[in-house]
């Protein structure tokens, strides 16, 4: 882009802040958990999915032509990635890449007769997702393409893309593949229940869908089993339209239906009564799950059923258990005020491990169970100070290991609280700083209740939590090993290592260090860290013979670290300078010390 153009765009105060919108946008994708995950625009332009995904056209295209792969199916993200954002020619564009035309008339030629092999299943995949996505242009493309008399043996499945149009959610896309099905005589009947097109209308709740699919392609309706999806979707209009509809459909002694209900929603209450009062199976684990959403107006409901008939719903202790787990409040008061069966020493434990400080409170009020001996484990590893604090208070602590056992101070009752010998590290290593210090005040001196050693410090070092190390170094005695020094030559954190041996000069082990020092060098130079290589260098002084036997090996297994590579010769030539210096000095000094002597004989 021209400068003058480049300034002018951004100068523009709309233009400027929708551009930098989107660089944000682009910079996020989403993982298989639905975690966010964060890249630089280098690490993007690397990434094709997330191009494509973004519509980035040119940038797409560039890192393809890097890449050099086969045609697989586990190369489908790149397709789904360009239904997602791409357009039409960027999927021109990645059929050409993986010469698809090619393939498939080779194909087609070697599987004569016989099931579609790989190029007609991705074919079929990507028009699958296409079809899903409601991208008839790619549909289109794909069509256009592979619809030639040069590829009349091709195999489309058809039946596959009507079962998963209604999920696009228009109603043209379902219209369109219920023709092909019409019109291809290969088309087998549908025999697959689950993924059915009524089952997926009714997933998406689409009534109008339904509607349509039962006017023109009734031979499949009764194959369907709509209510269940209806159900999972919480979508109530259709719940209520299909038992209404199609009530011969259902199934009432199949408990599947209320295992689906989600119990979290707010259209759940409704889709329970109707169940309920329609005599729907009830699943044996559905107080757990209804105790588990907390939702305490189901739970009601449910009560008042278990009272007409014990045998058709039972209460557990446990159901208030998961209750705390899920930190339902208002559902573990429910069952206490309205129910006989109370819990187990697990509602306390889970409130403890969690952090619900108000309902462990609740339940040390209310109830009588305890919390196990040792939760606190659990509790200081995942960092709740505050439950800590109040446990501490509210019982006598103890540690315990499985070789010996610190008794702190006599427990008034037989309750009292463990700790495991390992707790201490597992606390560093979370960087939970609050508990490490809770522990350091109850360390009971020389007893050392907790364990602190070197080693702590060298817990802190290997999770880069610098903070940790400087309370350490503040408030403890015990310093560290050389570990230490070394998680931070690895973390690459020049301001760790240099704190570290200002603070405990001893942790430079020349031995330890150059046991392994081709390992640490070939780790430095791969990440080309000058900075880090010029400390470890000038601090392990190695002679100039053996410097130059590692800079022969590095520079010919990493001849593109280029700031390493200069540095080490860099240091060796003036190492070998400095001691040729050093030399000629020491022998001009003796020629002047025995210049005297000389005088003195010629006298």
């Amino acid at each position: 882009m021209e400068k003058s153009l480049f300034s002018c765009v951004f100068r523009n105060v709309v233009l400027n802040q929708l551009i930098f919108e989107k660089v944000n946008e682009v910079t996020r994708t989403i993982d298989h958990n639905s975690q966010r995950i964060y890249y630089s625009w280098n690490e993007i332009i690397t990434r094709p999915y997330v191009l494509a995904a973004h519509g980035y056209s040119k940038e797409f295209k560039a890192c393809l032509d890097v890449m050099r792969f086969e045609l697989q199916r586990s190369h489908l993200s790149l397709f789904f990635g360009v239904i997602k954002g791409g357009n039409v020619e960027m999927m021109q564009h990645l059929l050409d890449h993986y010469k698809v035309d090619q393939l498939l008339k080779e194909e087609l030629q070697s599987t004569a007769n016989r099931k579609p092999s790989e190029v007609q299943m991705t074919l079929n995949d990507v028009m699958e997702h296409a079809t899903k996505k409601g991208r008839m242009d790619i549909v289109n493309c794909l069509f256009e393409r592979f619809t030639t008399a040069e590829f009349t043996s091709m195999h489309w499945d058809y039946r596959k893309m009507l079962s998963v149009a209604p999920l696009s959610g228009d109603l043209e896309v379902v219209k369109f593949f219920s023709r092909k099905v019409d019109e291809d005589p290969t088309a087998r009947p549908e025999i697959n229940t689950f993924n059915n097109c009524f089952n997926n209308a009714a997933r998406i709740g689409r009534i109008d869908l339904i509607q349509w699919l039962a006017e023109n392609r009734s031979s499949e309706l009764t194959k369907s089993d709509m209510m269940k999806y209806a159900i999972s979707g919480s979508h109530l209009d259709t719940v209520v339209y299909l038992w209404t509809k199609h009530k011969l459909l259902q199934r009432p002694r199949n408990d599947a239906y209320m295992r689906l209900i989600r119990f979290g929603n707010e259209k759940a209450l409704e889709i329970f009564k109707l169940l309920n009062d329609n005599d729907y199976q009830y699943p044996p684990s559905l107080v757990e799950m209804v105790a588990r959403s907390g939702n305490v107006e189901v739970m009601k409901l449910i009560d008042n059923e278990s009272k007409k008939s014990d045998t058709r719903v039972r209460f557990e202790k446990t159901h208030m258990d998961v209750a705390a787990e899920h930190n339902h409040f208002g559902m573990m008061r429910w069952l206490h005020e309205n129910r006989s069966e109370g819990c187990t020493t697990k509602a306390f434990d889970e409130c403890a491990k969690r952090g619900y400080i108000d309902a462990l409170k609740w339940l040390y009020v209310n109830r009588t169970e305890r919390c196990s001996r040792n939760i606190v484990n659990e509790v200081a590893s995942n960092g709740h100070i505050e439950v800590l604090l109040w446990l501490d208070s509210e019982e006598p602590m103890m540690a315990t290991t499985t070789t010996t056992t610190h008794v702190v101070e006599q427990p008034q009752s037989d309750q009292y609280f463990q700790f495991d010998n390992n707790i201490l590290d597992t606390v560093v290593k979370a960087g939970h700083l609050d508990v490490v210090k809770f522990m350091h005040e109850r360390n009971n001196g020389k007893n050392n209740r907790f364990h602190f050693s070197e080693e702590t410090m060298d817990c802190a070092a290997e999770k880069e939590d610098f903070n940790m190390m400087r309370w350490l170094q503040e408030n403890r005695t015990e310093g560290c090993t050389y570990m230490s020094l070394l998680q931070c030559i690895y973390h690459l954190r020049l301001d760790m290592v240099e704190w570290v041996y200002e603070k405990y000069p001893k942790s430079l082990n020349i031995d330890g260090i150059s046991e392994q020092l081709d390992r640490h060098l070939e780790y430095l130079f791969e990440r080309d860290d000058r900075d880090i290589l010029k400390w470890l260098i000038e601090h392990i002084q190695l002679p100039p013979d053996e410097l130059l036997k590692y800079q022969t090996k590095m520079a010919k297994e990493f001849p593109k670290s280029t700031k390493s590579n200069t540095y080490l010769v860099d240091h060796i030539q003036e190492t070998i300078l400095s001691k040729s210096t050093k030399r000629k000095h020491e022998e001009n000094e003796n020629d002047d010390s025995c210049k005297p002597l000389t005088k003195s004989i010629k006298e």
